[in-house]
């Protein structure tokens, strides 16, 4: 879209606004979602918005979702010239966080780092029942995210088709998290009269095997305006 708003422009299709949608895949001990080549496999584009295969929806957040960037650097320095000459990347930091407000059963695997979700079948004077475990843990389990926001229709629209379509809709920008392995951070679920329960989940990215260089962490998928055919 034109800039506007000279002598200080901007893009009001480059603006993103409002809240975010966010899905997990469990990579250690289970199946995980495929890594995508493109949005629509993480969730489609088309409503009613369907996960892809082997994602699972979060659900309800009571804090903003958080992504952060940082990496440290080392400088370089000869006795010639005061101060660095050059600095050189030593480490790279990427990590998400999440307000978790539905309490089921995977999302107790979630904040313990449990090793499964076990049923407990109905029986005379107990309802069936799902049991996570906790306890001791010596590695932490690995997970896939995706996190989907979307542009407000100021900033260009995408347009379904007809069948069942809400019609025409703001454009998805989605991230995508390849590996992430929970934080070793303290965890609260605080519980109190008046409010709403959430627990604020940290995890840091780690690169997946197998991608190019310089693209081994995550990708980030930015929808074009126009209509789906």
């Amino acid at each position: 879209m034109a800039l506007s708003n000279f002598p200080f422009p901007y893009d009001i299709g480059n603006l993103l606004t409002g809240a975010v949608r966010i899905v997990y895949s469990k990579i250690t001990g289970g199946t995980p979602a495929p890594i995508p080549a493109s949005q629509e496999l993480v969730t489609s584009g088309v409503s009613p918005y369907s996960v892809g295969t082997g994602w699972i929806d979060l659900g309800a957040t009571r804090e903003n979702f958080t992504y952060s960037r940082g990496f440290d650097t080392e400088g370089l320095e000869i006795q010639q010239v005061p101060g660095n000459i050059l600095e050189e990347v030593t480490g790279i930091t990427r990590t998400i966080a999440v307000s978790m407000a539905e309490f089921n059963p995977f999302g107790f695997q979630l904040m313990e780092n449990a090793p499964n979700v076990a049923t407990i079948a109905a029986a005379i004077g107990r309802s069936a029942q799902k049991k996570v475990a906790f306890g001791s843990f010596s590695s932490v389990d690995r997970y896939r995210w995706g996190f989907i926001s979307r542009k407000p229709k100021a900033a260009g629209v995408v347009i379904e088709p007809a069948a069942g379509a809400p019609g025409s809709r703001g454009r998805f920008v989605t991230g995508v998290a390849y590996e992430a392995a929970a934080a070793a951070d303290e965890v609260e679920m605080e519980q109190g009269k008046g409010e709403l329960t959430a627990s604020e989940l940290t995890f840091n990215l780690f690169p997946a095997s197998g991608q190019p260089s310089g693209e081994e962490m995550g990708a980030w998928f930015i929808e074009e305006a126009g209509t789906i055919a």
